[in-house]
């Protein structure tokens, strides 16, 4: 198995993993401005630690530039993403949010020259698709009387995993011009991590939630460390010679990992439209990958 591949599908395992937790983190109470402002120290020091056991933990110019705009971006990503969960499932939030890499695919095309195939339309297409029988047909299905009321009350969730995902799609080609800039991985997030503190101690003044409650430090040890090694793995595999889009589609199987969690241990359910939608994912990164 080419390395850029097997490095794609281990950071799609920990991405999961970590979506997966951060569901677990807002059903348990957490105060996110105050979860996110320290999960940036296990989330940067994760990255050091692995810079450090390659050889490869030291700074350039190209790690300090784009950095920073890296942990804005993840950030607001990250913070709508993460909003979304308050009030939708898991799986379907999930799967809006990851399929990024359409509009990732689209971009790297567009501006960075990578090839266009049939079978990469056709995985645009079919990711078209996914979405559409999660929210679209989502939306119309109910059970009697209360059909308005959820649809009403699944579209503002919805609706932010869809900005969430556009957050991503730039954050994924912004990570591929700084690998191919010779950016250093470790020092990308350390960076990274730096202008995330800043975002999150802006959002937390803004919104004069200072407090910090317990059931933080249960998850965001865990969300950091998988999150930095889902980066670092995704970053390395671009520069082991990975395209944007078909690195990118990999990782972002990760909902599929989300939904067996949170089917195993939340309790929600596959139904029709979820399973359409899967399928549709499924043969979407199937197409993209190749």
């Amino acid at each position: 198995m080419p390395l850029p591949i097997l490095l794609a599908l281990v950071s799609m395992l920990a991405q999961g993993a970590s979506d997966f937790l951060y569901k677990k983190a807002q059903d348990s109470g957490i105060a996110l401005e105050s979860y996110l402002l320290v999960e940036a120290v296990p989330f940067a020091a994760t990255a050091l630690l692995f810079g450090y056991l390659l050889g490869d933990a030291s700074p350039n110019r190209a790690a300090l530039v784009y950095g920073p705009i890296f942990g804005v971006f993840s950030f607001c990503g990250i913070f709508l993403f993460v909003t979304s969960l308050r009030e939708g499932e898991a799986g379907v939030n999930t799967l809006i949010f990851r399929l990024n890499f359409v509009l990732a695919a689209l971009i790297a095309i567009l501006f960075l020259g990578e090839r266009w195939t049939a079978s990469l339309g056709a995985g645009l297409l079919l990711a078209v698709l996914a979405i559409a029988s999660v929210t679209i047909l989502g939306g119309r299905r109910g059970e009697g009387g209360e059909r308005g009321g959820k649809r009403v009350r699944l579209a503002r969730p919805a609706a932010l995993a869809a900005l969430a995902m556009l957050f991503f799609a730039v954050l994924n080609i912004i990570f591929k011009v700084a690998v191919s800039a010779g950016g250093n991985v470790a020092f990308l997030i350390f960076f990274g991590a730096c202008a995330w503190m800043v975002c999150a101690f802006s959002v937390m003044v803004a919104r004069r939630r200072f407090h910090f409650p317990a059931n933080n430090w249960r998850y965001l040890p865990m969300t950091g460390c998988l999150k930095s090694v889902a980066f670092f793995l995704m970053l390395y595999a671009f520069r082991a010679g990975g395209a944007a889009s078909v690195v990118v589609p990999i990782v972002q199987l990760s909902f599929l990992v989300t939904v067996a969690l949170a089917v195993l241990f939340l309790g929600e359910r596959i139904d029709r439209t979820k399973g359409f939608g899967l399928a549709f994912a499924l043969a979407a990164l199937f197409m993209l990958s190749r």
